[in-house]
């Protein structure tokens, strides 16, 4: 049997009613963003009840003019001043009780932003970043939701390039390494990771920055040291002892012999001016790097869009480690 279709204009009451128990339809947006350290998702405190008070996801009810991908973006940047162009649907979740209020049906969204400041607005009380990981009790079932959509962008990340939508546009090898680990929630070794990542031909190499008044002090220190007839060796590297140079040569950690280390403490004319020197240096306990951020002269990387369309079409499974 054939069905008729009906135009219904903006405004105009619909032509037909059933005397079924109406639905209520929500959108609820999932937003992840990368600061270099950590995976955060954007959460919103509410301002109404129920959960006043309480964290939840940003999203609300979706008006009868507009599809739920229009709600959600909406809804986002109401009660959070964000926006987001691609938004990717999760799933839906219809648990019954679900929401307090009424009978509910939520379709959710995840979406990979930059990381910038966010601000509460309508009735969300105030918004903010935070680590997955270390996430407060949430309101309604958004932790299942939350949840589904950190497997959803696992999957995301072995089919598609979707993990340059949380780096700047140029970054090191560490950085995104460090996102890869976070988002699939596994360790890789370094090597094999690097080797993979430039197997793709999808990262453009830069040259990296110097800085130049680093380098105008390391030459003066090396030409000083050759007047006094010092070799400084391959292995001093002057941003690790500039700070501390006596501790870090009496232990040797840069394989600078004694009888070198007491040249240069014996001449103090020729470091004094860029390198301060200790007589006798005390031990002092180590600062832990952080393994997340880059040496002083590591390799930079874009994404090439264009080498990442090329392994598209040649195979679909190029992410797999």
């Amino acid at each position: 049997m054939a069905h008729s279709v009906f135009k219904i204009r903006k405004g105009e009451a619909y032509p037909y009613c059933y005397k079924y128990p109406q639905v209520a339809l929500t959108a609820d947006c999932v937003i992840f963003s990368y600061d270099g350290k950590d995976l955060l998702v954007l959460l919103v405190k509410r301002g109404l009840e129920p959960f006043k008070g309480e964290w939840a996801l940003p999203g609300g009810f979706i008006k009868p003019e507009e599809t739920v991908e229009e709600g959600a973006k909406r809804e986002l940047f109401e009660e959070t001043s964000l926006k987001a162009e691609y938004m990717e649907q999760i799933r839906v979740f219809s648990t019954p009780d679900r929401d307090p209020r009424q009978r509910v049906v939520t379709v959710p969204f995840f979406a990979l932003v930059k990381n910038v400041p966010v601000v509460g607005g309508d009735d969300a009380e105030s918004a903010e970043w935070f680590p997955v990981d270390k996430l407060p009790e949430l309101a309604f079932d958004h932790a299942q939701i939350l949840a589904a959509a950190r497997e959803a962008l696992k999957h995301s990340l072995y089919f598609n390039p979707v993990s340059f939508d949380l780096l700047p546009q140029t970054f090191t090898m560490p950085q995104l390494q460090r996102l890869y680990e976070l988002i699939l929630g596994r360790k890789f070794d370094r090597r094999n990771f690097a080797r993979k990542m430039n197997s793709l031909g999808i990262l453009d190499y830069h040259e990296p920055e110097t800085h130049k008044e680093e380098e105008c002090e390391i030459d003066e220190f090396n030409e000083l040291a050759k007047e006094y007839n010092i070799d400084t060796g391959e292995d001093l590297l002057f941003d690790e002892v500039k700070d501390n140079p006596a501790e870090k040569l009496e232990k040797k950690q840069h394989s600078v012999s004694r009888p070198k280390f007491r040249a240069m403490k014996s001449m103090p004319d020729l470091i004094s001016s860029s390198l301060p020197i200790i007589s006798d240096p005390e031990e002092k306990p180590k600062k832990k790097r952080d393994k997340s951020l880059p040496s002083r002269i590591a390799s930079v990387f874009s994404f090439n869009r264009k080498g990442w369309e090329s392994m598209k079409d040649s195979s679909s499974d190029n992410f797999e480690f």
